[in-house]
């Protein structure tokens, strides 16, 4: 039987391409729901039962927060539910973050979504897939993440939030925490970088894979 798949993208481009591509292989039917922002996609979990969902991980437009807030409560509620993570993310340390969460497929939007088969395959017979480019990643993390102390889950989601131009209190509304608190994770992430002003922070998320 075929599982019933999922796609929840916020680009619709994405998730016409992801159905394109499952088109050509034994899951042409299996797509049975897809939502173009977290409210959709938690309304559409709630409404109806799926074997598998591959989600992106940034999806910024909507009221309920993206990135490991969603993961970790989808993670939560739905317990039965397989996630393969889709993601441009190429942090090592954000990758491990969200391996954690217990994702069972870790997908790279840079490769071609054909390779969604392969995860999609694997899951489905019980094991987790990761994709080459970031199997790679996360067996050699970057020189600069190793040269500072590691970051907290918790500082590198504001790290990332922050690379999207969010303010303080975007940030702070967006992940349920107070402002004093996501400035004192900003600030422990800087010290911890090294890092003074937010313009090199800037650098650091483009240059360190945060966006």
């Amino acid at each position: 039987m075929s599982p019933r798949i999922f796609v929840a993208d916020d680009h619709p481009v994405v998730v016409m391409g992801i159905r394109m591509a499952l088109g050509n292989s034994r899951y042409a039917s299996s797509i049975s729901a897809e939502a173009v922002s977290t409210d959709e996609l938690m309304q559409r979990l709630k409404q109806q039962h799926c074997d598998i969902l591959i989600t992106d991980f940034s999806m910024p437009n909507g009221h309920f927060p993206d990135g490991m807030v969603l993961i970790k409560h989808i993670r939560s509620h739905f317990t039965s539910l397989k996630i393969i993570v889709m993601t441009m993310l190429s942090n090592p340390l954000m990758l491990h973050e969200i391996l954690k969460t217990g994702v069972h497929g870790l997908f790279d939007k840079h490769q071609p979504l054909e390779g969604l088969i392969n995860a999609v395959t694997r899951v489905c017979k019980g094991n987790t897939y990761i994709s080459d480019t970031f199997s790679s990643v996360l067996a050699s993390p970057r020189r600069g993440d190793t040269l500072h102390k590691p970051l907290t889950g918790r500082e590198l989601e504001v790290l990332r939030l922050f690379g999207q131009n969010r303010s303080g209190r975007e940030i702070a509304e967006h992940l349920n925490r107070s402002e004093k608190t996501i400035s004192r994770q900003k600030c422990m992430a800087m010290q911890k970088l090294g890092i003074r002003c937010n313009s090199d922070l800037m650098e650091y998320i483009r240059m360190n894979g945060l966006t």
